[in-house]
């Protein structure tokens, strides 16, 4: 939109019904600086400066996991792995792709689901989580201008890789093969859609994608 003569703000056109909007109930501010981020269209770097956009260390999965407490992040993991969504949870914010959640991880350990449906647990190396800390910051700030700040919280997650159909004719979610590490700042559970009063556009829809099995489309 132009910018009225008396430089007023403008406001922002509302998206369509299911595209992604940057408001999504995340807090976030922008800055003009110099990382240099990588323009995949033509195989280069902006050697100038670019907008990036700034999220804060807190995440939607609950009170943020700042200490090495494992008894929160097992808590949560439960919740996550564990609860009603059975891992279901929106990733790659803003664009809130749908996928499952299989692990968590901080620098206390790692939380995942046996196939009894128990939590198990084991240690991480401090190296390795120092390791994966800057690999996931750096890539997102590099690959989508996105600063997610200190990464405390790591959700493995498996995409939605599309769609098949089952024996009885509905058509079921499938899954990509191998779980991705993704920042908890990017992550929305279905919990946090699901408590969110219905509005004209964003994630307005999202709550109500189908289900692992169902035949809804």
């Amino acid at each position: 939109q132009a910018r009225p003569s008396d430089d007023a703000a403008v406001v922002a056109a509302t998206p369509p019904r299911g595209w992604p909007e940057l408001a999504m109930r995340l807090p976030f501010t922008m800055s003009l600086r110099a990382e240099g981020v990588l323009l995949e269209c033509i195989a280069s770097k902006a050697r100038g400066a670019s907008w990036i956009i700034e999220l804060p260390g807190a995440h939607q999965l609950g009170a943020a996991i700042e200490s090495a407490a494992g008894s929160d992040a097992a808590s949560l993991a439960r919740r996550l792995l564990l609860g009603s969504g059975r891992g279901r949870v929106y990733v790659d914010w803003p664009y809130a792709d749908v996928a499952v959640a299989t692990s968590l991880a901080t620098a206390a350990g790692r939380w995942w689901a046996d196939r009894r449906g128990q939590l198990q647990e084991c240690d991480i190396h401090p190296g390795e989580w120092r390791q994966l800390q800057d690999e996931l910051r750096l890539n997102t700030l590099h690959h989508r201008a996105l600063d997610t700040g200190r990464v405390a919280l790591v959700v493995y997650v498996r995409p939605l890789a599309g769609y098949s159909i089952g024996r009885d004719g509905s058509l079921q979610q499938r899954w990509a093969d191998t779980p991705l590490p993704v920042p908890a700042q990017l992550v929305l559970p279905e919990w946090h859609l699901e408590a969110l009063p219905p509005r004209s556009g964003g994630l307005s829809g999202l709550a109500r994608l189908p289900r692992r099995g169902s035949g809804r489309t």
